[in-house]
């Protein structure tokens, strides 16, 4: 009986051990590398999707950047952010073994294979891991985390392509090390209580998400790694990840979209492609793991975001408000020129605008290097806009667009409300029911867009905007925690043949504003405003145009009429 005893409590010790080592490793797991941005069963393909006339220049690119010289410092934000970006090019052109020569791929030689080795080596054996801490002191250090999550989320894709590679010596575990220090110091900082507060439980913007893709990425690539040290739990790492995720997106009071994602993403645009820059990798490394499932967290049942409608949704709403030129409409604090080709790693070519060659690497460089992320995802861009008039009611947006070689309308229109407004906070504008113009490829009413966050005052405010002014003001700029603008609402909207119309109804400054959008025959285009106060007023329309009349091709000419 005492013998059988202590092997029960052996056995016992045993099972709670197994529990606290922290691996995430469900049943269905590939465990192969790579599984980040590439699986090795898809490097053919890749391969084949390079070769094609538009990528071969991209890949070219993003050889040449792998032959950089790693950079002395380790501390700025730069440097660090420059060093995980090019060990991740070097890892890719390493794996995948391929240089352009011409109009042509040839294999890398063994000079270049050495080279591309152990520059990201040694890039990842040095990784800085020190993460700024959240205090009563410092409660915004934060912001520096979208930048680190950015590091860590390339360094994890170079890691993941080295083991890809088979390689295994002391070097390779010293970047584990390193990235497990790297991941368990970004979890223990977004998971501390402060006052019964956590960084999650508060921030629910793109910069929460960011955090969040991290570490779900870190999950994935490290899964196996076992620790006594609870921070170092993927287990943990993954459920943070994917419940904080599932929160700020869906459920929260100030989730950034609604419970099926036809709201849209608040903040707009641009920073619903920030956040996904470290969502999407994490997304895709997650559909390479494990196939189509639901993950069950206490009452929460998670659907698998790389499958998930509702990410489907957002990006149907943000793909189909895309200009002309393939660019965003500048809605809230969105940049002109800019556009979202990252969407590939979605493996949706209907999501995907196609861009020349020359474009499409401006495009894919922005905050974070995505070109070897862009190539991997191997779906060539098939996005074709339909005419007619598109409403998004819950996501605020309308687009009236002509697509032919007669006629080429675009218009879109602002009428967001609820939370598609306020959950936007410090980065919505002054803009209820605004509209952008172009025709033939040219833009003919216009939004400034955004400059930077600390200018924002210089193009958000209502007089900045293609709307009505009351008194010589509209509704106030968004500002952190206080969200700007009015709540606007599609009220009415028909399309018979050859006629579409939207109408648009707001209040702000004690008037209430009716705005009437008709298109005719695909030729004209009307606007009309009715304005309606208790007390006199005087109403300026504002209509800021793309002309040189009274200005210049700098300033442009804004068209102003003003009645009492």
């Amino acid at each position: 009986m005492k013998f059988i005893t202590v092997l029960i409590c052996c056995l016992f010790c045993f099972s709670v051990q197994a529990q606290q080592t922290g691996e995430w490793i469900p049943d269905n797991a590939n465990r192969v590398h790579p599984r980040g941005i590439m699986l090795s069963s898809e490097r053919e393909d890749i391969i084949s999707f390079i070769e094609l006339s538009e990528n071969l220049s991209l890949y070219q690119n993003v050889f040449s950047a792998a032959q950089s010289s790693i950079p002395i410092g380790n501390s700025t934000s730069n440097e660090r952010r420059e060093r995980a970006t090019l060990a991740k090019n070097a890892a890719f052109c390493l794996f995948i073994g391929k240089a352009v020569e011409g109009k042509t791929l040839r294999d890398v030689t063994e000079q270049e294979k050495q080279s591309l080795t152990e520059k990201s080596l040694r890039i990842l054996s040095e990784l800085n891991t020190d993460i700024p801490e959240l205090s009563i002191n410092t409660p915004t250090s934060y912001e520096d985390w979208q930048w680190r999550s950015k590091e860590l989320i390339d360094a994890l894709c170079a890691y993941d392509l080295l083991l890809g590679m088979g390689l295994q010596n002391p070097t390779m575990d010293t970047a584990r090390v390193r990235l497990v220090l790297f991941t368990s110091s970004l979890y223990t900082q977004s998971t501390k209580s402060i006052l019964g507060f956590t960084f999650f439980s508060t921030v629910k913007n793109n910069h929460a998400l960011m955090t969040a893709g991290a570490l779900g990425l870190a999950s994935i690539i490290l899964s196996e790694h076992s620790s006594t040290d609870k921070a170092q739990y993927p287990s943990l790492w993954f459920q943070t990840a994917i419940t904080a995720i599932d929160d700020i997106l869906w459920k929260a009071e100030n989730s950034q979209s609604n419970s099926d994602g036809t709201a849209g993403y608040s903040e707009g645009p641009y920073y619903l492609r920030y956040a996904m820059l470290n969502l999407l990798p994490f997304f895709k490394s997650l559909s390479h793991y494990l196939p189509d499932t639901v993950f069950n967290y206490g009452s929460n049942s998670i659907p698998h975001p790389y499958y998930d409608n509702r990410v489907l949704n957002i990006m149907k709403w943000v793909t189909g408000l895309l200009q002309p030129d393939g660019n965003f409409s500048a809605i809230g604090d969105t940049y002109i020129n800019m556009s979202f080709p990252e969407t590939a790693l979605l493996g949706n070519p209907a999501l995907v605008y196609p861009f020349e060659p020359e474009e499409m690497n401006r495009q894919l460089l922005t905050t974070v290097d995505m070109r070897a992320n862009y190539l991997a995802a191997h779906t060539k861009p098939a996005l074709i806009q339909k005419s007619g008039l598109s409403i998004w009611e819950e996501a605020g947006s309308a687009v009236y667009r002509t697509v032919g070689e007669n006629s080429s309308w675009y218009l879109h229109a602002i009428a967001k409300n609820g939370k598609a407004r306020t959950s936007g906070a410090g980065h919505s504008q002054a803009d209820a029911t605004s509209f952008t113009v172009w025709n033939n490829g040219t833009t003919m009413a216009l939004d400034a867009g955004y400059i930077q966050y600390s200018r924002r005052g210089e193009v958000g405010n209502a007089q900045n905007h293609n709307m009505i002014l009351v008194d010589g003001a509209g509704p106030p700029i968004g500002q952190p925690l206080n969200a700007g603008g009015a709540d606007a609402f599609f009220t009415n909207s028909f399309t018979i043949p050859h006629i579409s119309y939207a109408e648009i109804e707001t209040d702000y400054n004690d008037t209430h504003i009716s705005r009437s959008i008709i298109s005719i025959a695909d030729t004209f285009v009307l606007i009309a405003d009715k304005a309606q106060s208790s007390t006199p007023k005087q109403f300026t329309f504002q209509l800021h145009g793309n002309g040189k009349i009274g200005g210049t091709e700098q300033t442009g000419f804004a068209d102003i009429k003003t009645m009492n």
